[in-house]
């Protein structure tokens, strides 16, 4: 038999023909080739300094095992001690690496068949035990004999690393994919399935790959957005399935330049499109993270809200270095989504020196699940006297209604040096609102407490007070910041002997009222007449 044998030596491709005389005798050149064909470089067969550009190769040790038994590479041990070689019997069959791969079912991936992020190792596989890396050369040798399954891997060089390595195992990213707005149906949701991709690919490789296995085009729109934790889907699923409706039949503006409302819902985490050329291991995404996949329709509309214009930087709750996509309102610290920053108010509000908070205010609305007043307050410690002092004043309606309505916020008084520019005004305008339009059935009082623990020390710790006390001591801060009286001249208050007098108390009354002007003088403030018989 005259056989044609391929050889490549120093890059060159070279023929030659050389005669066998026997099977035997072909099965020991195919052995020779193979084991000529390992890397010129020192190493294992991915090699130290061997080109970083040529992909390297799995291929199943079960298999791998039967093919050197078949070529005489591994020899037969009888009971009684004697070996004897078993070259050319049990041909091993393709190379269908079977026993390694995980199942194409279990994960999305596309229809081409040289997409290697397509081709999946089982999870928990030990290159010692079950597979074995081997060079392109070794590989074409065997796939021309034998053909099979191909499992092609990049290499990589890790970070302060002089070893060339193999990617075995991809970046498997769990995606749950979102029907767009047109087409939205709470039950046809589909269950995290992954995709896998390059551990050194950026965000933008990632949203082309997604694009691919979900059947649309790479340059199609979708939103990438990060769930921060484990229990974010859940409320997900919750603001969907309350907005339905307006999902459904809600016009989109979208006139800003920086943000795109869409139907207004806010996602529990962050969107990934903003990190666009950033490598995937530099935005948090482990195994255990979900994505969920958001389709456009065909207007380009999406469904929850996302900011178009960002800075880089650090965010001041979690740390960690993302787009900063939401601020406080002073502007002077900024967070990379808005659970962040609602988890952060409570540290920075101390700090803030920004008090205006109406139009954050003004988004609290009457719903059909809000309690109108049947909300308790939880116990801080013991301020049982606190919470039924706060209950009364919020049962008091006049006042209740002023705040619910927001006429406050228009008459805050910033110049008042006996007030707290605002502060307590805000903060029970809140609790109000809480209290009145939200379905839960308590809610913590500690952000109003702290503002009047400021303003009046004795009620600044935890422990029992007198409950009339912080009624007064809340009502006359309320009057300080909400009186419309900018500058309160001095007045010299008149003296009678004469009890008869009632011009006296006329003229107090005024004079009350030159300085003090407000809701609370309206509904709480009086005169009474003292005498001494």
């Amino acid at each position: 038999i005259q056989v044609l044998i391929y050889l490549r030596m120093e890059g060159e491709e070279k023929k030659e023909t050389k005669t066998i005389t026997s099977f035997g005798e072909l099965l020991d050149e195919e052995r020779k080739r193979y084991k000529a064909l390992k890397p010129k470089k020192w190493g294992s067969d991915v090699g130290v300094l061997e080109d970083f550009n040529s992909p390297s190769y799995i291929i199943s040790r079960a298999w791998l095992g039967r093919w050197k038994k078949y070529v005489g590479l591994h020899r037969h041990l009888h009971r009684g001690g004697d070996e004897e070689l078993v070259k050319g019997k049990n041909h091993p069959g393709p190379i269908t690496n079977e026993d390694i791969l995980e199942e194409r079912t279990k994960y999305y991936s596309t229809d081409r068949p040289d997409d290697m992020y397509n081709v999946i190792l089982k999870p928990g596989l030990s290159e010692m035990k079950d597979f074995k890396v081997i060079n392109g050369e070794r590989w074409e040798h065997l796939k021309k004999i034998y053909s099979g399954v191909e499992i092609k891997r990049p290499k990589f060089k890790a970070t302060y690393s002089f070893f060339i390595q193999t990617e075995v195992y991809f970046k498997r990213i769990n995606v749950i994919v979102l029907p767009n707005r047109d087409d939205f149906d709470i039950d046809s949701l589909t269950q995290a399935k992954p995709v896998y991709c390059g551990r050194n690919w950026t965000i933008a490789q990632l949203k082309e790959r997604i694009a691919k296995v979900i059947g649309k085009e790479s340059s199609a729109p979708i939103m990438l957005w990060k769930l921060e934790t484990s229990e974010g889907y859940d409320d997900v699923l919750r603001k969907l399935l309350t907005n339905r409706t307006k999902i459904a039949t809600a016009v989109t503006a979208n006139t800003k330049e920086d943000v795109e409302d869409n139907i207004g819902i806010d996602f529990p985490g962050i969107c990934l499109n903003l990190f666009g050329p950033r490598p995937i291991e530099k935005c948090n995404i482990g195994d255990d993270s979900k994505v969920i996949i958001e389709q456009a329709n065909a207007k380009g509309e999406y469904i929850f809200r996302y900011v178009k214009t960002y800075k880089m930087g650090r965010c001041e709750h979690c740390v960690q270095e993302r787009p900063l996509v939401a601020h406080c309102r002073c502007k002077e610290v900024f967070y990379c989504s808005e659970t962040c920053k609602k988890t952060d108010e409570r540290f920075h509000n101390d700090k803030c020196n920004v008090v205006d908070i109406s139009e954050e205010l003004k988004a609290y609305k009457r719903l059909p699940t809000s309690k109108m007043g049947r909300t308790g307050l939880q116990t801080l410690g013991n301020t049982c006297f606190m919470n039924s002092g706060l209950q009364c004043l919020s049962n008091t309606w006049e006042l209740t209604k002023y705040f619910l309505e927001d006429h406050y916020a228009r008459e805050i008084n910033n110049e008042n040096p006996l007030g707290m520019q605002g502060r307590m005004a805000y903060a029970y305008a809140k609790m109000i609102k809480l209290i009145w339009y939200e379905s839960s059935s308590a809610i913590s009082p500690m952000e109003l407490k702290k503002v009047i623990g400021k303003y009046h020390s004795t009620f600044s710790g935890f422990a029992q007070q007198d409950s009339q006390e912080l009624i007064s001591a809340v009502v006359d801060a309320l009057h300080e910041d909400l009186n419309r009286v900018k500058k309160k001249q001095y007045i010299e208050q008149k003296q009678t002997s004469n009890p008869e007098d009632d011009s006296i108390s006329v003229d107090s009354w005024n004079n009350h009222l030159a300085r003090n002007q407000s809701i609370i003088v309206y509904l709480m403030h009086g005169q009474y007449k003292s005498v001494v018989h």
